[in-house]
């Protein structure tokens, strides 16, 4: 039995053409309360996407991989079997797995 997602109210939840979202597999946006997610996922991986977004809304955290240790974290309890899907196409799909880094990342020369 799968686990049951709480969407709070004003939430907008959209599936999208994946290169909306790409690198990365969702993206949430918390002062619109919208949440984009790419239309390749479904069943626990749509799950653990919609969860860890969601996260995203409501996480105070200014560290970008912070936040997404702590989305991950989240999503993975409700949603393991999404996450091991997640760990394994980020092990298995290394270009997409570096591009998102690069985008997401702030990286400091020197």
């Amino acid at each position: 039995m799968m686990a049951k997602i709480i969407v709070p109210a004003g939430v907008s939840i959209s599936d999208v053409r994946d290169d909306l979202v790409y690198p990365a597999w969702g993206a949430a946006w918390p002062k619109s309360k919208r949440i984009w997610l790419s239309n390749k996922l479904s069943g626990s991986r749509w799950s653990f996407a919609l969860e860890h977004e969601l996260y995203h809304l409501f996480d105070q955290s200014t560290v970008w991989i912070w936040r997404e240790i702590k989305a991950n974290i989240h999503a993975a309890i409700t949603f393991p079997k999404g996450f091991v899907w997640h760990i394994a196409i980020s092990v298995t799909s290394p270009v997409r797995l570096i591009r998102y880094v690069l985008k997401y990342a702030k990286i400091k020369e020197g």
